[in-house]
Parts: structure tokens; sequence; C-alpha cells
């Protein structure tokens, strides 16, 4: 993938996080809470990040004695992210998902948050063996992916028509997953799926009005809406 063919800043997503319009904020907001909640009860200390951006899940997933790694193939991102995480300490580097330097069987929790969309699937495949490899026994890996069966190409659309974000359909997202193909292909790769859902359906709008509200309907989502939400999410374990 090229860099310049990926017309995204370093701090897209902290931008998008901290001042984007109200729905991105919320947005963004809900995808970092999805992933707290779905990990509640996984226990991790190094962490690997494929395809970190400029850090947001790292960041809201930190804590006191836990060793962070993030990865992203755009030299922006890897530049913006070692200053936002600067007090962690983080390692971060510019690598690709499918290589990412890390040794067999080194990581508690692998995180690869709406990133397989931006690659081709034959990348995609190359990138779960390699996760599968790097993951210590009984560790766990969180994907998050928007979903085709979903509103998510209207949503899709519409942003590329109001220009609202970066050019979105064929040129940074080349591959579309329905929650049947991305289980396959994470259980073609050895894992094990622990939980596995859609979400940010309602929440979005329901957080825009009042943060515990959207708070609330995300974990509804979380825990129900198995089909139908713009954004589908899987939690693996190598066995």
């Amino acid at each position: 993938m090229s860099e310049n063919n990926f017309n995204i800043s370093g701090d897209y997503q902290f931008e998008a996080l901290n001042h984007g319009k109200l729905l991105q904020k919320a947005w963004h907001a809900l995808r970092l809470e999805a992933a707290q909640y779905s990990l509640r009860k996984c226990e991790y200390i190094n962490v690997l990040d494929a395809g970190c951006g400029s850090g947001v899940m790292l960041n809201a997933l930190s804590s006191s004695g836990m060793n962070l790694t993030g990865v992203d193939f755009s030299e922006r991102s890897v530049i913006f992210a070692k200053k936002y995480l600067a007090e962690f300490s983080p390692a971060i580097m510019q690598a690709e998902i499918e290589n990412t330097g890390m040794q067999v069987d080194s990581q508690d929790l692998i995180l690869c948050c709406e990133v397989l969309e931006h690659v081709k699937q034959c990348k995609a495949v190359e990138a779960l063996n390699h996760f599968y490899e790097i993951l210590k026994p009984g560790g766990y890996l969180y994907i998050t992916v928007p979903n085709k069966k979903s509103l998510w190409p209207v949503i899709e659309k519409f942003l590329d028509m109001t220009k609202l974000v970066p050019q979105l359909n064929n040129t940074q997202h080349v591959t579309e997953y329905s929650l049947g193909k991305m289980k396959s292909i994470i259980e073609n790769a050895g894992f094990s799926i622990c939980d596995k859902g859609t979400f940010n359906f309602m929440s979005p709008l329901f957080y825009a009005l009042a943060k515990p509200a959207g708070k609330f309907v995300l974990k509804t989502e979380l825990k129900f809406l198995r089909f139908g939400g713009p954004l589908l999410f899987f939690l693996a374990k190598k066995i």
C-alpha cells in the first residue's frame, strides 16, 4: 500500500475524536468504548495495535505497567502517535500489519480496528496468520471492520459526497466484509471466536445527545445486535 495513495493525516483519529463534528466525535468515542467493554474480562500486559493510526486506541486501553506497541505503514501516523503517547513510552514503528517484526508468542492482546478494509483480502489473510503466530497461547485478538450488510455502504457514499472525511470508497476501502466472511477468515487462521456482533447503529445518535444514554445503547448493541450495525466486532482467542 502506498502512503501517497492513502490520503489520511497522521492525526486523523485524534482530530476526529476530539475536534470532529458532533456525530463524528460520537462515532469515534464509541469505537473506544466498544473495545474497552469487549475486553473488560481479558487480562493483558503486552499489547500490539496493528494499524495504530494516531494512537487513540492504545491510549484508551493503556494503564501503568503495560507494554504498548503500535505499528502503522504511515510515517505520518507513526510520528504523531509517538508524540501523543509519549507518557506511556510505547514502541511505535512503521511496519506492515502482516510483518510487524514482533517475536513469536510475544503478545497478550492484538488490536486491529478498522484496518483490514484498507487492504486486499489476501493481505488480510496474511495478517491474521501473522497475528496468530505472535500471540501467546491464550492471547486475544480484537478486530473491527465496516459491515457490508448494513447501512455502512450508504454512510460511506454520504461521507464521500459531502467530503466530510477523506475519500473512502475504492480509495481507502478496498475490501468489504460481512459477519460470515470475517468469521471464516478469523477461524481459518486458527482462532477460536469468543464474541462477535455489530455496533454503532443507534448509539452514536444517543451519545451525541447524552453520553450516558449513548453508552447504554452501545452496550445493548454489543450484547444483542448480531446483525445490521455499521461496524462488525470480533473477540478471538489463540488456543
